[in-house]
């Protein structure tokens, strides 16, 4: 007998379905515009509702409301880097209080850890920015970058955050460009409240809000809010944000542990079992890139002039096809 599958992408619906999802055990007094702190299970089904899954990580968000119309919002990620090493993120953004979470400025790091979670200095990575009068600035390992955005601007751990001030009406679609990690700038997107739907969850059930936010360059990405805005989750193709309120899944304990251990100072130097890329390293650093069923002639550097393919010319411009 083959094994009932989740939609493709994964749905609310799926999650219901699946035994990681308990009972909600939620409390009514949750305030969007206030001081909170909400931790989320990042977990993958890998297809099937008769799953465990696997629990790739954990996600913490901190709002701390400042002076006048703005908040801080404080981000700690960790996912699991093979079967005992962790990557950790660890952000302060300063965010404007309005429909959006605007980013104003921030300071973000991101470390490789060991098993003993000690970071790897040769791995880490230290970035900052800042969003003002339309102008995007970001500096990265002594480099900075600065783009002009038209519009409105959002980020992925912010749009978490600002999705739970949202009114729950239609036809009240909202245009911006997407910062990705604090880094990567997604064009034409899109969020729009879909509407409301009972979802039976354990022995129960629930009113839950939806809102979907379209976009190039991103999975479709769905946020389920229950009745007092608070975000349940966030599904993003086979992958989701869950509130840890609502998983049943053992193996949270220790990553807990891990999300709340202070991590140690990044080492000077690489354990002996592990890859260096020390640019004293005698062998040469190599990067392979494969496109998949894309043939050689569908690349206008390749000599193709009926499509445009600027970041493929790019690396045939500076590399070896």
């Amino acid at each position: 007998m083959s094994r009932p599958k989740t939609e493709n992408p994964l749905t609310l619906e799926d999650l219901g379905d699946t035994s990681v999802i308990r009972d909600p055990v939620l409390t009514n007094d949750f305030t969007y515009d206030v001081a909170w702190s909400q931790d989320y299970v990042i977990w993958s089904s890998h297809g099937f509702k008769d799953s465990k899954g696997d629990l790739m990580g954990m996600l913490r968000l901190d709002r701390k409301a400042t002076v006048g119309d703005s908040f801080d919002l404080t981000v700690k990620r960790v996912v699991l880097d093979g079967p005992t090493d962790f990557h950790q993120t660890i952000a302060t953004i300063s965010c404007q209080g309005d429909e959006l979470a605007t980013p104003r400025s921030w300071q973000l790091s991101n470390h490789s850890l060991d098993q003993d979670l000690k970071a790897l200095s040769a791995l880490s990575l230290n970035e900052s920015g800042n969003f003002e009068k339309g102008t995007l600035i970001c500096q990265r390992d002594g480099h900075e970058s600065r783009q002009e955005i038209p519009g409105k601007l959002a980020f992925d751990w912010g749009m978490l955050a600002a999705v739970q001030g949202l009114p729950f009406e239609k036809n009240n679609a909202i245009n911006f460009t997407y910062l990705e990690a604090l880094s990567h700038i997604k064009d034409d997107q899109q969020i729009y409240y879909h509407g409301a739907t009972t979802l039976p969850i354990g022995t129960g059930s629930m009113t839950v809000h939806c809102f979907r936010h379209l976009g190039r360059g991103i999975m479709p990405t769905e946020y389920w809010l229950d009745e007092q805005h608070r975000l349940l989750a966030a599904i993003d193709g086979g992958h989701a944000y869950i509130l840890k309120d609502l998983m049943d899944m053992p193996q949270l304990s220790g990553m807990e542990a891990v999300l709340d251990r202070q991590v140690d100072e990044p080492q000077k130097s690489l354990p002996k079992n592990a890859r260096s890329i020390s640019k004293k390293t005698e062998k040469p650093n190599i990067l392979f890139i494969l496109t998949d069923q894309q043939h050689m002639d569908t690349i206008r550097a390749g000599g193709c002039e009926h499509v445009k393919t600027p970041a493929m010319d790019r690396l045939l411009k500076n590399g070896v096809s």
